[in-house]
């Protein structure tokens, strides 16, 4: 291999890294904002959830209930060297469903879960497809999808992939083609796209998606009208919950407006409040994904109590890159 081919791939598994790493580490410094967007209030990075919160309980350094899902993405296809939903899915039931987890159980979880009882119930030993989901549009569906796009960038099944992935635990349409867009934009800035590039590449990839493609068109052009305007206040005016319609944008606006720097996107984002969780997994996966691993502070990753089964998982998912 001759020194630029060399340099090249990298560069490019330095970005992969950066994608999972960045996924992981918004989703941790935000574990203090409200999973369910109901709280207006910002918080700061790496915060205790206090007294009352859903999340009371966890420590700075913890996962969120996204976080968590997301690591057993990653386990899946890390073990398996691709996704695969009935690998995925039990992993997600076992999980979220057993007699011991005292964590939050969010609309995507709770529903999942019953749609496979539901299923269990009617056709004992039948098997489960796993593509039965919560009819759920919250942005859960982006949080977990880094390991699934690094895994599949290059190949022309990405988005079928990306799709299965998501009905294991949305099955919903809108969920889906933002699904789609987010492992889109992940793909461009791997192959060495620009932010603003890749978000209107993706935009256009997934602009024959009915309803939910001419929305994602919309919405990335309103926020390219809105960069002159901080975080918060675009936050604000486009929701800071936890609902794809709201949640996909703001991050959008964040993330184009402080793409150089990935430590003052996760600030300005929980600055926002709501779900910050959900929208700092996203963006940090995004300007991970564009500036490398080596753009994420490394005290940040140091500071995630799972850092060390990240790690593990992480390179062997980019091992098998090729």
């Amino acid at each position: 291999m001759d020194i630029t081919k060399a340099s090249n791939v990298s560069a490019m598994t330095d970005r992969c890294r950066g994608a999972i790493w960045g996924q992981f580490v918004g989703d941790a410094a935000c574990l203090g904002g409200e999973p369910g967007g109901t709280s207006p209030k910002g918080i700061g990075l790496f915060v205790q959830p206090p007294q009352g919160h859903v999340l009371e309980g966890k420590e700075p350094g913890d996962l969120s209930p996204y976080g968590e899902a997301a690591l057993l993405m990653l386990q899946s296809v890390a073990d398996l060297g691709y996704f695969s939903a009935p690998d995925f899915g039990p992993r997600f039931i076992a999980h979220f469903s057993a007699e011991d987890y005292r964590g939050h159980l969010d609309q995507t979880a709770r529903g999942t879960i019953n749609n496979y009882r539901a299923f269990v119930e009617k056709r004992p030993g039948a098997s489960y497809h796993f593509q039965g989901g919560a009819d759920d549009d919250h942005c859960a569906a982006l949080t977990r999808l880094a390991p699934v796009v690094v895994n599949r960038y290059q190949q022309e099944s990405l988005l079928k992939v990306v799709e299965n992935a998501t009905r294991v635990c949305q099955d919903n349409q809108r969920a889906v083609v933002y699904a789609k867009c987010h492992a889109l934009i992940i793909k461009e800035l791997l192959l060495g796209s620009g932010l603003s590039d890749a978000i209107k590449k993706a935009a256009k990839g997934v602009a024959g998606e009915g309803e939910c493609g001419r929305e994602i068109a919309n919405a990335t052009e309103t926020v390219c009208g809105m960069l002159d305007r901080d975080v918060h206040a675009v936050t604000t005016q486009l929701g800071n919950g936890s609902s794809l319609k709201s949640c996909f944008p703001a991050a959008l606006h964040c993330a184009l407006r402080h793409q150089d720097d990935f430590q003052q996107a996760i600030v300005q984002t929980a600055k926002s409040g709501g779900d910050c969780a959900g929208r700092a997994a996203v963006i940090g996966s995004w300007l991970g994904a564009l500036h490398g691993v080596q753009g994420i502070p490394a005290e940040w990753r140091e500071r995630l109590h799972e850092k060390n089964e990240l790690d593990a998982c992480i390179e062997k998912v980019v091992a098998r890159i090729r």
